[in-house]
């Protein structure tokens, strides 16, 4: 039987013979009655005897939300018939629905269709459609227990119960574990623009590139106002509509928080309002829990078991730690000059974990091919397409904390450049649903001297980044001598009127000792980088002085090698 659950704990939405055929996420369930969650345009509904399009919006009130759907049956005898208009909405507790009916070229038919009523407003937990002429045997589900305080549905052609639960406690939104509807539509080539279907497995697309999430920015931006953001948890998850993860129990966390911006000192000012948001406050102390955390959630969701990758240290750490906090083995390479903090963090934390003679790249051969040979997952950067989506949570928190502006420019460490494509990803997500509007950020890709593809082909103009020959650099985060998503790092760079530069090892170490000893700062030396950028930068006079600039600290200072203390007093 063709049975419409509104299951709370569950994202079974329609079961029937023909269920594989229904999309995963596009019909989600109600959480309390003050704000619903429903299908998107252009669901399918199949069972033997005909196709149904189903068709729903979702309605928002402090108190009351409902939604409607419409639904048209396709077949030899019916096509274009209007065959029902459902729609919920509560009025002083009562719910009640009506149709009307249509047909293609404009004939215009109205009949009573299905009609619902309850009396008490609360979580509506499941509900079954009996409805004559609506295709498959929608009648034959097991009867739900009658609604408390229900009435007489006068005219109505066939009758509901609707289970209803007690009301919520006050407060604005949802409760965060009653959230589980995904606006994800389609994963999508960021080269060939080919789509791929979500709710499955995937790598690099086939052209050999990362895959971008693509997601129903208009329901978004009908069903979710920004301001509903102030009920919900501290950190990233509470960004769940922009993100893949369907069903909450999925949601790996170690207490994520939201990372603070810390201006600098007044002795700065003088050349424009400098912030660090310092991602170093975030479990396992760098910005990688943001994305390691979303590709494990995703691996748990589509049933992976054992994930591996190439690290050059933070990231390998996130891995370890949310994989161990799931439940999923996990395999971590790094080359052999990695510090021994992140090498003892990543064993530790439950990865097995390996010393490689080489540099990140060749951990990254490595476990490619032992992946094909037993069966590990890569988690390499953008080699999956979940590790950007958590990343862009740095875009979406940035945005919120500037109360919906952006800054003038944004000065970004970059290796393989995840968080700026990221960033970039997320700014247009927020604008397409109305939550920015204005410039948006120049973004400024920060790598060393000894380390600098991505500099060196934004300067000759080229689209790709070569391999960077005899890589080194004190800044080991972005020692990356060549990175897949280079093309998605200018192409962002470029697209924002920003630049690339390098600064040497020096200037890091220098700009590291500057901020800690005059801000109390510890900045990572990849964080330190991009301070040393921006003074380069001022000094050129591409960051003009006046202007608002966010630098990234991706990790706290305290994962590095720290200078010696020599002086001695004796007692």
């Amino acid at each position: 039987s063709n049975t419409v659950g509104l299951a709370s704990g569950s994202r079974r939405a329609v079961t029937s013979p023909a269920a594989p055929f229904f999309r995963p996420g596009r019909l989600g369930r109600f959480g309390p009655a003050r704000g619903c969650y429903f299908m998107r345009p252009g669901a399918l509904l199949l069972s033997p005897r005909g196709a149904c399009a189903l068709f729903a919006s979702s309605r928002y009130g402090e108190w009351g939300a409902g939604f409607e759907m419409f639904l048209i049956p396709w077949g030899p005898r019916s096509w274009g018939r209007f065959e029902g208009f459902w729609r919920i909405s509560p009025h002083g507790g009562a719910y009640a629905g009506t149709s009307l009916g249509t047909a293609l070229l404009g004939t215009l038919v109205s009949r009573p269709h299905f009609f619902f009523r309850a009396g008490d407003s609360g979580t509506i937990r499941r509900a079954r459609v009996d409805a004559p002429g609506l295709p498959g045997p929608w009648a034959q589900a097991p009867r739900l227990p009658a609604a408390r305080g229900g009435g007489k549905a006068a005219g109505a052609a066939s009758r509901q119960s609707i289970r209803i639960d007690p009301p919520p406690p006050a407060g604005r939104g949802l409760p965060e574990d009653a959230m589980s509807t995904s606006y994800v539509t389609h994963l999508e080539c960021s080269f060939t623009g080919r789509r791929y279907p979500a709710g499955e497995v995937h790598g690099l697309s086939e052209a050999g590139r990362p895959l971008l999430v693509r997601y129903d920015l208009d329901a978004i931006a009908a069903d979710v106002d920004r301001g509903d953001l102030a009920a919900r948890p501290d950190g990233f998850w509470r960004y769940h509509e922009f993100l893949p993860v369907e069903d909450p129990a999925n949601r790996v966390s170690l207490g994520e928080v939201t990372t603070p911006l810390i201006p600098l000192s007044p002795a700065e000012r003088g050349k424009g309002e400098v912030l660090v948001k310092d991602e170093g406050r975030l479990p396992t102390g760098s910005f990688k829990a943001r994305g390691l955390a979303l590709a494990v959630s995703m691996a748990k969701e589509l049933g992976l078991s054992r994930l591996a990758m190439p690290t050059n240290g933070n990231a390998g750490a996130a891995l370890a730690a949310y994989a161990s906090r799931a439940g999923i083995d996990s395999a971590v390479y790094c080359p052999d000059d990695t510090p021994e903090v992140n090498l003892s963090e990543i064993e530790l934390q439950g990865a097995t974990t390996w010393r490689v003679d080489g540099l990140i790249d060749d951990c990254g051969r490595i476990v490619r091919e032992r992946a094909d040979e037993e069966g590990w997952f890569d988690v390499s950067t953008l080699k999956e397409p979940y590790r950007i989506e958590g990343k862009k949570t740095m875009g979406i928190e940035l945005a919120e904390q500037l109360g919906w502006s952006l800054p003038d420019v944004i000065v970004y460490p970059t290796g393989g450049g995840t968080g700026l494509i990221g960033m970039w990803k997320a700014f247009a997500e927020l604008r397409a649903v109305g939550w920015i509007d204005g410039p948006l950020p120049r973004m400024v890709a920060v790598q060393a001297d000894g380390c600098a593809p991505i500099v060196r082909a934004f300067a000759a103009g080229e689209e790709h980044a070569p391999r960077w020959e005899g890589a080194h650099t004190v800044a080991a985060g972005i020692r990356v001598p060549a990175a897949v998503g280079d093309f998605l790092i200018l192409r962002a760079v470029r697209e924002s009127g920003g630049f690339a530069a390098s600064v040497s090892d020096e200037a890091i170490l220098e700009a590291r000792s500057e901020v800690a000893r005059r801000d109390g700062l510890l900045l990572c030396p990849e964080g330190a980088a991009t301070y040393a950028a921006w003074r380069e930068g001022v000094a050129d006079g591409r960051i003009s002085p006046g202007e608002r600039v966010v630098l990234f600290n991706c990790a706290t200072g305290l994962k590095y090698p720290l200078p010696p203390v020599t002086r001695r007093f004796e007692a």
